[in-house]
């Protein structure tokens, strides 16, 4: 079952959507719906996806809650139409998921033409407050005045006949859930049954009775009063939606609005009126918060100059100093440079002179050792022909004749003269072999190095 609760801004359609929803109707996740707040301090119990669909057909045709006068729903433009049937669609069949759903939202009392056709099983259970109750707290609200307020109610209820005019409807009196809640609440579940929301319980009575406070029910009035407030044909319907009349509220709804449009229109006139003065008050303090917003940004962008350009002076200042040190670096790289290619130049002539004289030195040192080595060759030469001349000296005959020689030598001179004279050819011999094989080692070591 779709439950649909229906009825004016500030009539309890709050309360009564929460105590369906104990009975076990889903209404959806916390996160939906709008929080509570010092005028509904049990919760709104109020959708808040249903009321941005409710207001964007509202919108289109420049109209609001409280400015519905104008508001035609079958010339809602195709575009809006068509965006509104995609989203309630995709919404409704996540509503649909369940058994039996409640939603709630002041404005279906007159946008409730473009929905019923995407409903199935839909039930209105209509909350019916004193219209001069909801009237005033209207205007503790909103400050809407009290004719208007009446006006606006009995605008709303009279949609919400017109629209349900083929729907099962169940009345809920708010005078009543407030004076008998748990009486209330009991009949309510008896009639959702009666209609088909089998799985419907009605909620315990300490459920209720926590639920519904008393303390809660402000801008109370009495009935002789609301009834002086009443036109003629406000008290008419009233009355015939009060005993749950539906034929004759039906009727009722379909008497031109006569005073009701008149006190609308001239609340509508001031509410757009108000509303121009509001937006054009707002642009003067968008101006105004403009203006002093770029004067603000003028002297933040003026400070930023300055201090921009006494960065570029300082930046000017350390480039001239940067490039003032970098030509006394270039020139002391180049005096350097010059100095080191002085040096470099006077190392390669020194290198050149000392490889000059080492090649000298060298050849020098070759010719030496070329000449030495010839000496010792010389000298090797005549070393073996003195060892060659004194073997065949040894070997030949001719010694016996040298002895012969020598003893004839000494009987003619003497024996001693002979023999030290033979000494002393010996002697010198030996000696002069032995410098020769001194000189030859010293020559060979001479080479080595």
């Amino acid at each position: 079952m779709q439950i649909l609760v229906m009825g004016m801004h500030r009539s309890g359609t709050s309360m009564v959507t929460r105590l369906i929803n104990l009975m076990g109707a889903y209404f959806g996740s916390e996160a939906i719906a709008t929080k509570p707040n010092d005028e509904n301090p049990k919760g709104f119990w109020e959708r808040r996806d249903i009321r941005k669909l409710n207001d964007e057909l509202l919108f289109a045709q420049d109209c609001d809650w409280n400015r519905v006068l104008h508001y035609q729903p079958e010339v809602v433009d195709a575009d809006t139409q068509e965006r509104f049937i995609e989203k309630a669609t995709k919404l409704l069949q996540e509503l649909d998921a369940h058994d039996s759903w409640v939603a709630k939202e002041p404005r279906l009392c007159v946008t409730l033409p473009l929905w019923l056709p995407l409903l199935r099983t839909p039930v209105a259970v209509i909350v019916l407050r004193d219209p001069l109750e909801i009237a005033s707290s209207l205007k503790q609200r909103n400050g809407i005045p009290l004719t208007a307020g009446v006006a606006l109610a009995h605008y709303y209820y009279r949609n919400v006949i017109l629209s349900t005019h083929h729907l099962d409807k169940i009345l809920v009196q708010h005078r009543h859930l407030i004076s008998d809640p748990v009486g209330a609440v009991r009949q309510l579940a008896i009639r959702l049954k009666e209609l088909g929301a089998s799985t419907l319980q009605a909620p315990s009575d300490s459920q209720v009775l926590e639920f519904v406070d008393a303390r809660l029910h402000r801008n109370q009035v009495h009935a002789a009063e609301s009834k002086a407030q009443l036109t003629p044909t406000q008290e008419q319907f009233f009355a015939a939606l009060a005993r749950a009349d539906w034929a004759s509220a039906w009727r009722s709804a379909q008497t031109p609005l006569g005073v009701d449009r008149e006190t609308l229109e001239l609340y509508e006139h001031a509410v757009t009126q108000q509303r121009r003065a509001h937006q054009a008050e707002a642009e003067a303090r968008r101006s105004e918060k403009t203006r002093a917003d770029y004067e603000r940004r003028l002297k933040r962008a003026t400070t930023a100059a300055t201090q921009l350009q006494a960065a570029l002076d300082q930046m000017a200042g350390e480039k001239a100093a940067e490039t003032a040190l970098r030509a006394a670096l270039d020139e002391q790289l180049a005096q350097r440079t010059k100095h080191y290619e002085k040096v470099l130049a006077e190392s390669a002539a020194r290198e050149e002179d000392l490889l000059r004289q080492l090649s000298n030195l060298q050849c020098a040192t070759l010719d030496k050792h070329q000449r030495v080595r010839a000496l010792i060759g010389d000298a090797n030469k005549l070393l073996a022909r003195m060892d060659k001349s004194a073997q065949a000296i040894e070997q030949s005959s001719s010694w016996r004749f040298g002895n012969l020689v020598v003893r004839s030598l000494r009987s003619l001179s003497g024996r001693s003269r002979g023999g030290t004279v033979f000494r002393q050819m010996s002697e010198q011999s030996l000696n002069a072999r032995n410098k020769l094989d001194v000189a030859v080692a010293y020559l060979s070591q001479s080479l080595d190095v």
